[in-house]
């Protein structure tokens, strides 16, 4: 705890929260602050709060930003695997896990604003084979919200012994279609 709390210190000293507060940050990696911060800087601040959190074991991964297309800050600290102590490289794999709903949300919503879908489009507009009676009820913003009523396909009996093998949205979709909503569309 003590050291946790120096490095904290450390890192809030290093890391001036005035000039880089989050939606700044995230508006200058989005591009559009170009040329209106100094990218050496917030590199030098990376580094040095993903390295003191790396070495009191706070953070470990991987960090890559990036601004116009170029890589300005990547770093890797930490261990992939504990148990042999692998480090974490550049190029270690990681399962997401949920922040893969995030992701999709995120795609889905650019989908939305470019008008390539929208949030009211029924599922059976993508998803025409698909043998439930709500699919013309059932939105894109109910599956967005978790109020759809289908069923989690991580609970369907066939999941586990066919994980290794679920690779394609195509492998996954009969694990879908086996289960039927439990409640209707927007209800809960």
């Amino acid at each position: 705890q003590p050291l946790r709390r120096q490095v904290q210190r450390t890192v809030d000293r290093r890391f001036d929260r005035s000039r880089y507060d989050g939606e700044r940050i995230a508006a200058t990696f989005a591009g559009r602050l170009r040329g209106q911060i100094d990218l050496g800087g917030v590199e030098r601040d990376l580094d040095a709060i993903v390295q003191s959190y790396g070495k009191v074991g706070i953070f470990s991964g991987t960090v890559l930003v990036a601004h116009d297309g170029k890589t300005v800050y990547e770093a890797a600290v930490g261990l992939a695997n504990r148990e042999t102590n692998v480090p974490n490289r550049a190029n270690t794999r990681f399962n997401i896990g949920s922040i893969g709903k995030t992701f999709t949300a995120v795609s889905i919503l650019q989908l939305a604003e470019a008008g390539k879908l929208k949030l009211s489009d029924p599922i059976s507009r993508f998803l025409p084979d698909i043998p439930y009676a709500e699919k013309d009820t059932i939105t894109v913003a109910h599956l967005l919200n978790h109020s759809a009523g289908t069923g989690n396909y991580m609970a369907h009996k066939d999941f586990a012994a066919n994980m290794g093998k679920l690779r394609t949205i195509d492998a996954f979709l009969p694990l879908i279609y086996d289960q039927p909503p439990s409640f209707a569309a927007g209800s809960r």
